[in-house]
């Protein structure tokens, strides 16, 4: 006869030796993953640190005053442009805006308005002469 208690015996070890290996790649990989996380974890809070510092930067710098100085000197282009070619004064503003580099930080809907103001004071000049 046959002694069924071997076999069983053999299962249950052979089962647990396979549940701990088993077991210590689930616990490597999760270690692993761990430690990815935490890297990642670090580089996103350096690359926050250095958004808040440009961040602050930026506070200091006047773009208002650069779009206005970038306005005047291209509507000023576009004025003198005008003696020289008279159907630029005819054209549609978002063509001019397309001709010249109007400053991109800049409102295009002002810019386009200020063109358009441009143009009507252009024209009326040269209509009184």
């Amino acid at each position: 006869m046959l002694d069924w208690n071997v076999f069983y015996s053999s299962l249950a070890q052979s089962t647990a030796a396979f549940l701990g290996l088993l077991g210590a790649f689930i616990i490597t990989k999760i270690v692993n993953n761990e430690q990815q996380y935490n890297e990642s974890k670090v580089t996103i809070e350096e690359y926050l640190i250095i958004a808040n510092n440009l961040r602050e930067r930026l506070k200091n710098r006047s773009f208002d005053w650069y779009n206005e100085r970038t306005k005047e000197s291209v509507l000023d282009k576009f004025e003198e442009d005008s003696y020289k070619n008279k159907t630029i004064l005819y054209e549609a503003p978002e063509e001019i805006y397309d001709k010249y580099s109007f400053s991109r930080f800049d409102n295009k809907q002002e810019i386009l308005k200020c063109i358009e103001t441009k143009q009507k004071k252009i024209l009326r000049g040269n209509n009184e002469i």
